[in-house]
């Protein structure tokens, strides 16, 4: 990419992603979706002392109801157990894939607070001693037990018995305390508890032939990193498609696996998803088939964005941070692409639960009061509208009550 084309996409991606202020998550959000991922895409990292990141940023996700698995020494998860809970208090699990793995796809990180902000005490300065703390934290949850990574990742003098802690400090900021050195962008998205076990089996089964040396992971910008990886966990969530991955080189080229424009497609994906009963049977085969065969609409109420900036008071990384997005596909879907985004990171519908609860029980109603009057022209639709109708007004009936245990929450605080 040229040098004026970068400037105009980084320049892309600041209008969009960077005015809006941050917007805290309520506390009670996991009261109302106990299950859900968080597509997590951070800007470039610029260490003080060294060359700075990929211009590609990084992404990783959050799923709660998936945990670390601590019965073996190897990145591994399993269905979040309440009764280990004492012992291994997380109840979700940071995915992060990192370029510089040579025997796993992705590491485990517990814990939404360690994944995000380290060891960080908010209001303080990111200083020698939180890092050294953060350092111990992350080796004390074994993290990186039985990870080796390619040869050249970390520096000559680096020994066996000093290599994990070695380690621990090259992945700092992108496999773990992914704040430290990088303004994030967040959006979560409830998903059924039943997907749950599928995402287990699919990253375990990532992972399997890394872990056992039958292969060798290998990082490609174009078919094997973060961006695939996340895509495809939404795409067992019912939420996207994955990025393709196997195509022939001339063709991958227009399916890149950008970070930030994952977040742009998971917006659209969302929020803004058109659900309307016709536009389901006439262009979108995905929710028409999860509603015939799952009686399922796998997205809805509670996608909700914030913004979480690099830590000011820095003594290791610089703050003057960038992402680069590339367009959508097709390029006539640019303005609207990028005005959704835009919106989502502006209007209190995509960044308050309480208000995003209320739109789409509005956004429900709509497609129902279509679906009641929707003439059939095809066969097969009746059948479609009978069942859509179901789903409608299941969902309403859970998004009222939901609306109802939210004012309740806020009421008692």
């Amino acid at each position: 990419m040229d040098r004026p084309t970068r400037t105009l996409f980084l320049a892309l991606g600041f209008a969009v992603f960077g005015l809006a202020p941050a917007a805290a998550y309520d506390k009670a959000y996991d009261e109302l979706f106990p299950t859900y991922i968080e597509y997590a895409t951070g800007t470039r990292v610029k260490p003080v002392l060294s060359d700075e990141g990929g211009i590609g940023g990084h992404a990783v996700v959050f799923i709660r109801g998936i945990c670390k698995d601590e019965t073996v020494p190897f990145p591994r998860v399993k269905l979040c157990d309440p009764l280990e809970k004492q012992k291994f208090p997380h109840d979700g699990v940071g995915i992060s894939v990192d370029r510089n793995f040579k025997n796993a796809n992705w590491v485990a990180i517990p814990g939404y607070d360690f994944l995000m902000n380290g060891s960080h005490v908010t209001g303080t300065p990111l200083d020698h001693d939180t890092m050294v703390k953060t350092y111990a934290l992350a080796e004390e949850m074994k993290i990186f037990e039985g990870v080796t990574l390619h040869e050249g990742a970390l520096p000559a003098y680096v020994t066996k018995e000093n290599y994990t802690k070695e380690l621990i400090k090259s992945a700092i900021s992108t496999d773990f305390a992914v704040g430290y050195g990088r303004t994030v962008r967040k959006l979560r998205v409830p998903v059924a508890a039943t997907k749950l076990a599928t995402m287990v089996e699919f990253l375990n089964k990532t992972n399997e032939p890394y872990l056992k040396g039958t292969a060798e992971f290998a990082w490609s910008m174009y078919t094997n990193n973060c961006a695939h990886l996340s895509s495809e966990l939404f795409e067992i969530a019912g939420v996207r498609k994955a990025i393709p991955k196997q195509l022939p080189m001339p063709d991958q080229l227009f399916h890149l696996a950008i970070p930030g424009n994952g977040l742009i497609t998971l917006q659209n994906e969302t929020n803004f998803r058109n659900i309307n009963p016709g536009h389901i049977l006439d262009h979108d085969p995905e929710l028409m088939n999860s509603i015939l065969k799952d009686g399922d609409l796998p997205i809805g109420a509670g996608s909700i964005s914030e913004k979480q900036f690099v830590i000011p008071d820095n003594h290791f990384y610089r703050t003057n941070l960038d992402r680069l997005i590339l367009p959508p596909k097709p390029i006539c879907n640019l303005p609207w692409s990028m005005w959704n985004t835009f919106r989502s990171v502006h209007d209190a519908r995509f960044l308050e639960i309480g208000e995003n609860l209320k739109y789409w029980a509005a956004k429900y109603r709509s497609a129902l009061d279509q679906a009641i009057v929707y003439n059939c022209r095809n066969p097969g639709c009746e059948a479609f509208i009978q069942k859509y109708t179901h789903v409608l007004e299941r969902e309403i009936k859970h998004t009222d009550g939901l609306i109802e245990k939210i004012t309740g929450l806020l009421d008692t605080k």
